[in-house]
């Protein structure tokens, strides 16, 4: 049934998550029928990075438009540590090899191979940032305006390659059907799960700078809260003034053979 967890630190709040979703994946369940809602990207990059951590595949959901890109990078940073390595390519790898030259042109892809190869880090956080950047200027340079959006959604990808040991983590989990979505309200629009998670990581579960945001905010989460199928749970920290939840709370529509709202805390 909905319950709202009142924790007492964002850390908690992480750790509550990692152990809702960890219990739910053990039944059986499909990590594509959950959703974790957070009050903005920095937030969803967060949460997400601590499930990754936990060998939970989530994924932060944001300029998806840019999905292509990031897998083009993350098959790179593995390409390059086989390069490194003197290993040979798996079929399937030699052919992400040519759709990538083709992508990009045979000019380009032999300049971004010849960057590749010179790659001797054993971090695989540098590594990604370094094939990030060889994708860019294979793309029209990394600080190029046209690349501005691209390269804030590769760059999100850095801190996750902290928490993963080597590349072929790193490709495994972008080649993951089932990925728990990290996403905010306003990505979330028009979505439906099994599960849904609220993650307030601030004071309430939100609070807005500005009146419009606040209203607009307020609109998004009622059509949110009413996104579940199974279970709504809410964890929060305590709220020091009245916050977008309290408003929510007083109007969100339950089904009638739902349960009110219960508060659980710590543990």
């Amino acid at each position: 049934m909905p319950t709202i967890c009142v924790l007492s630190n964002a850390e908690a709040v992480l750790e509550r998550l990692v152990s809702e979703i960890t219990a739910l994946l053990s039944t059986g369940v499909s990590a594509s029928d959950i959703a974790v809602i957070c009050g903005s990207q920095a937030n969803s990059r967060l949460v997400s990075r601590r499930l990754i951590s936990n060998r939970i595949a989530a994924i932060p959901v944001t300029h998806s438009a840019y999905a292509k890109d990031l897998r083009r990078v993350i098959w790179m940073t593995y390409f390059s540590s086989q390069l490194q390595a003197g290993k040979a390519l798996e079929p399937t790898d030699e052919a992400n090899k040519e759709k990538l030259e083709v992508a990009l042109g045979p000019a380009q892809w032999a300049a971004v191979v010849k960057e590749l190869r010179a790659i001797r880090t054993t971090s695989l956080e540098s590594r990604y940032c370094a094939c990030a950047e060889a994708y860019l200027r294979a793309k029209g340079g990394v600080r190029a305006k046209a690349n501005q959006l691209l390269r804030s959604y590769l760059m999100t990808w850095e801190p996750i390659c902290r928490r993963l040991t080597c590349p072929r983590q790193l490709l495994k989990l972008s080649r993951a059907t089932a990925q728990v979505q990290c996403l905010t309200p306003q990505a979330a629009a028009g979505a439906s799960w099994r599960f849904v998670f609220v993650a307030g990581m601030t004071e309430g579960v939100w609070k807005a700078r500005k009146r419009q945001n606040d209203e607009d905010t307020f609109d998004l989460l009622v059509k949110v809260f009413a996104a579940f199928s199974e279970k709504l749970v809410i964890v929060t920290l305590p709220p020091t003034r009245p916050c977008i939840l309290s408003a929510i709370l007083a109007v969100a529509p339950l089904a009638s053979d739902q349960p009110a709202f219960t508060t659980s805390g710590e543990g």
